[in-house]
């Protein structure tokens, strides 16, 4: 089943929206089809429908010329993956943690197997940072690193109302999206 749920678990009142039954699913995998999938879902809105999707981290390095050729050559991810609608379901609280629920089956908490920075990686580019910082030559930065996790079960098990209530809370304090299709969870590649 190809679905694309948002759910806003921060208001009890936010939008919760069910894009499933897709009459369409718009991918761009190179470069060269990132144009025309952009068409394709400006055609599908221009006519009615509704889209719901993702852009990959690596689309922005198309959006500006000068980063180009910085895209990486093998990614498990699409550039961009969009589920066409002609309208998504509006669904309540309970309604969205009934969804899960029914989707749900056995599954364990994901598992870290992987970082590409450890701590005195870490620690080095942080200093470095306070260091650009306080000379002025930058007043922000995000220092991020990439982290891999295994999942085993299906993508909404970890949504899914639990039998834990800590488990259950933690899982949905944040608004989310939560994205699948026949050829499994979208996951970022590595």
């Amino acid at each position: 089943m190809t679905y694309v749920l948002l759910d806003n678990s921060l208001d009890k009142q936010g939008l919760r929206l069910l894009f499933d039954e897709p009459c369409e699913i718009v991918v761009a995998r190179v470069p060269a089809e990132v144009a025309p999938a952009l068409a394709r879902i400006e055609r599908a809105l221009a006519a009615g429908k509704h889209a719901a999707g993702f852009f990959s981290y690596e689309l922005g390095l198309l959006l500006e010329q000068r980063l180009a050729d910085r895209l990486p050559s093998s990614r498990a991810v699409p550039l961009l993956w969009f589920a066409i609608v002609d309208a998504p379901r509006r669904l309540s609280e309970q309604q969205v943690l009934d969804w899960l629920a029914a989707r749900a089956g056995p599954h364990e908490p994901p598992r870290l197997t992987s970082v590409s920075l450890d701590e005195a990686g870490y620690a080095e580019r942080f200093a470095d940072v306070k260091e650009m910082i306080a000379s002025g030559d930058i007043y922000q930065l995000n220092l991020t690193f990439k982290a891999r996790f295994e999942m085993v079960g299906p993508p909404e098990s970890p949504m899914a109302p639990s039998s834990s209530p800590a488990t259950s809370r933690s899982c949905r304090r944040r608004p989310s999206c939560s994205c699948a299709s026949p050829a499994g969870p979208s996951r970022p590649g590595p």
